[in-house]
């Protein structure tokens, strides 16, 4: 029978319970905590009771035995992943002789839940009314997935998969039919609530009303065989090599292009916003793929979950690398008057001609008919053009005459970025606002190292889509919590009171 959900805790009773324990360790002759210290005033900081109203429907009501506080199982989560533990069954062992941990999660020391009530909580982060079909999709016989043999070169990005996927997708989102549920919802709702509105209300986003984001994808390997397991007979027959259906451990995960390491590996895509504009790179969304899915999917995807989640925020700028690169997505966010800051693809630059015999150069900046690259202006805001004038006129220390034109003042050309919003940008591209702006898009990069190489994603073995991308969404809020701790030992951020208090 499924458990009954106890009643909610309040946090500040959770506070209470870890202050009570942290005491009577100390009188009974303990060491101080100083190692735990971080995360002492970390747990301690953090309020949790999201959790409990948005998992409370995943849990019975009929009559049964009590179940576990999913406020404090969350937590212990929390706590497992910012220690760099993998396993459920190592770490239910270290809760058990390591006490300060128990307390931490909200547990007494001597009723510790077992792993498998660790799993069960993961199926209720995770899409639970389809719990069953996933277990059942394990146990199926699937056709052989080969892998891909097409080569491409070290940074190289894998093509979408379906022609004008992107202009589609766009189309759908720009006529009114916006993102529907995803299986992260629950994630990122409780990533909004317990962590990014935390963070923004003590500045860690910067300034909220000109939101700066950053979007980019990373690669997960599974842990699983990307071979699958046969139920045939060939091996048998001396056929060590055939296409017979087989069952995988990991049915979600698929082949896809690593462009970083320059190799096809099999596992997941998890596509990021992260909020570049202040010191801290911070997550705000998480959107989970199949490996294969090209960013430029994803992120549009992503974005309009992102507006949806945020109505509150004003996303001013989105940055984004080459992939993202194709003029739905300028169109797109010109709708949400979110500034397009996005590389250049060189395999898909578009026209270079403009009225005349001006052409553009690999930047979008006017060619004036003697090849000398013009200088950009300033702009006209109230007409929506950019001005554009001759790099030999005689304005400033430049005293030759134009070389096309008997002014002078010499050649102007305006352009209008309604015309073509992804060559004629605003702020135009090579310009130092531009370029300002796009050196921030280094912070998407970094959030995934933190995660990958600071919080060990990078080698785990986990067999399970939904468990990897639960500890992913685990690891972006303990990259909140880092920065709080960052925060808190300058007397700032959420965390300053409890930092005070236990210092």
């Amino acid at each position: 029978m499924v458990s009954l959900l106890r009643p909610a805790r309040p946090h500040s009773q959770y506070v209470a319970f870890v202050f009570n324990w942290l005491r009577s360790y100390l009188q009974l002759g303990e060491p101080l905590f100083v190692h735990q210290l971080r995360w002492i005033v970390l747990l301690l900081s953090l309020d949790l009771t999201p959790v409990y109203r948005l998992l409370q429907w995943t849990y019975s009501e009929e009559e049964g035995r009590p179940g576990w506080n999913p406020c404090d199982l969350f937590r212990s989560l929390l706590l497992m992943t910012a220690l760099g533990i993998e396993s459920l069954a190592d770490w239910v062992s270290l809760l058990r002789c390591t006490p300060l941990y128990a307390v931490l999660s909200g547990f007494h020391p001597d009723h510790v839940p077992g792993a498998t009530t660790f799993h069960d909580f993961y199926d209720r982060l995770w899409d639970y009314e389809k719990r069953e079909e996933r277990r059942a999709r394990r146990k199926r016989l699937l056709k052989r997935r080969k892998k891909p043999n097409a080569k491409l070169k070290k940074g190289e990005k894998l093509p979408p998969r379906h022609p004008q996927i992107v202009s589609r997708i766009a189309d759908r989102l720009m006529g009114d039919r916006p993102a529907g549920q995803h299986s992260e919802d629950i994630l990122n709702q409780l990533l909004k609530e317990c962590f990014v509105l935390p963070s923004a209300q003590h500045g860690l986003l910067g300034d909220t009303q000109q939101l700066i984001l950053g979007g980019d994808g990373s690669i997960y390997l599974s842990g699983a065989n990307p071979n699958g397991r046969t139920k045939c007979n060939c091996r048998e027959q001396g056929i060590y090599r055939c296409d017979c259906p087989r069952t995988y451990p990991d049915p979600d995960a698929s082949w896809g292009w690593d462009s970083y390491r320059g190799q096809y590996v099999y596992g997941y895509t998890a596509y990021e916003l992260t909020a570049v504009g202040s010191v801290y790179d911070l997550p705000t969304y998480l959107l989970f793929a199949a490996c294969q899915r090209h960013d430029s999917v994803a992120g549009l995807l992503a974005l309009d979950k992102c507006y949806q989640l945020y109505p509150e925020f004003r996303v001013h700028a989105f940055l984004g690398d080459s992939a993202h690169d194709a003029l739905p997505y300028y169109l797109y966010l010109q709708r949400h008057h979110t500034q397009p800051i996005i590389d250049l693809n060189a395999r898909a630059t578009g026209r270079r001609q403009l009225a005349g015999e001006f052409t553009l150069d690999e930047l979008g900046r006017p060619v004036c008919p003697k090849g000398l690259t013009m200088l950009f202006d300033g702009a006209c805001l109230s007409r929506n053009r950019l001005k554009w004038v001759c790099p030999l006129a005689g304005r400033g220390k430049h005293t030759p005459e134009c070389a096309c034109s008997t002014s002078a003042y010499g050649r102007t050309l305006y352009t209008k970025p309604d015309d073509d919003p992804r060559l004629h940008t605003m702020p135009p591209r090579g310009s130092a606002q531009w370029k300002e702006l796009f050196a921030k898009r280094s912070g998407c990069e970094r959030s995934n190292s933190r995660k990958k190489v600071d919080l060990k994603l990078m080698h785990t073995r986990i067999r399970c889509k939904h468990k990897r991308c639960v500890q992913i969404a685990l690891a972006a809020m303990v990259q909140h919590l880092n920065a709080w701790f960052k925060e808190a030992q300058n007397g700032l951020g959420p965390a300053a009171a409890i930092y005070r208090l236990v210092d």
